[in-house]
């Protein structure tokens, strides 16, 4: 998977199957969503189900989903698929009471299922979320051709507040997967650093390694922040200076500049430069 080259900040491609830097923003603010959906459940629940019928993966993770919904507080679901297991679906669920992963079986249906469950760490829930929507286990179109994300319950209410987000669109693209696709502005912090859960058992980071999970997470947020910034702040002045120039174009054409208190002198290069159509050479 490479970055498509005409894949610029500010003007995303929006191809998360294809293109690896938006696959990166799809998988940070699904990390996010679960993050903030899971904000007030008591438990969290990491859970894997590997399906032996394959060919109705969608219909029996649809039906499994409804039941789930009336037991639980909420939670995202993804679909994946490994040399192993080959599709297998991720649920990261919040609850107020623990599910364990015979309640989970007893209400996936009739289809012959494995599933492996787990309490987490309320801290780990990014980590996991992002493991689950790596890009590395989308399953190809002749695999499977349907949803690979969506969002239930509770947990549902952050994903709608981000869906109809229009100042930032590409908040809203990444809220639509279940709904995922969007138009696609500034970014979202990138891809959070995560372990890899065992199904035989999940391994939390402990020690040096937490420590330094989490100063690199706290380097990247960080950036991330400054960038969005510093991106805003630019578009804000050159918002700015475009009024200017619009403000001021008569004068500029008529002398072939014009003194702008705090900007300086404008001239007509800075017009055509900004896109001004027809602008009378010297």
């Amino acid at each position: 998977m490479a970055i498509i080259s005409n894949c610029e900040k500010g003007f995303r491609c929006r191809k998360w199957k294809e293109c690896e830097h938006c696959s990166r923003i799809r998988q940070a603010q699904i990390a996010s969503l679960a993050e903030e959906g899971a904000a007030t459940s008591p438990h969290i629940t990491y859970a894997v189900t590997r399906t032996y019928s394959q060919k109705t993966i969608s219909k029996d993770r649809t039906d499994f989903i409804k039941r789930l919904n009336r037991a639980v507080n909420g939670g995202i679901w993804t679909i994946e698929t490994a040399d192993i297991t080959g599709l297998h679906v991720n649920i990261l669920l919040g609850s107020d009471k623990p599910i364990d992963a015979t309640k989970l079986a007893g209400m996936w249906g009739s289809s012959s299922a494995d599933i492996w469950a787990a309490e987490i760490p309320r801290k780990d829930v990014r980590n996991v979320a992002a493991y689950c929507s790596k890009k590395e286990s989308f399953p190809n179109k002749e695999e499977y051709q349907g949803r690979l994300y969506g969002s239930f319950g509770e947990w549902k209410r952050p994903l709608a507040l981000l869906a109809e987000n229009k100042s930032s669109p590409v908040v809203a693209g990444a809220a639509l997967d279940g709904m995922l696709a969007g138009l696609g502005v500034p970014e979202p912090e990138p891809e959070p650093e995560y372990n890899r859960p065992s199904i035989n058992g999940y391994r939390k980071p402990k020690g040096k390694e937490l420590k330094e999970l989490l100063k690199k997470n706290d380097k990247k947020v960080a950036l991330s922040l400054k960038q969005h910034e510093q991106e805003k702040n630019r578009v804000a002045r050159e918002n700015h200076l475009k009024r200017l120039l619009a403000a001021h174009r008569g004068e500029i054409e008529l002398k072939g500049f014009v003194y702008v208190n705090g900007w300086g002198i404008l001239h007509k290069s800075d017009l055509i430069k900004h896109g001004f159509p027809d602008v009378p050479s010297d």
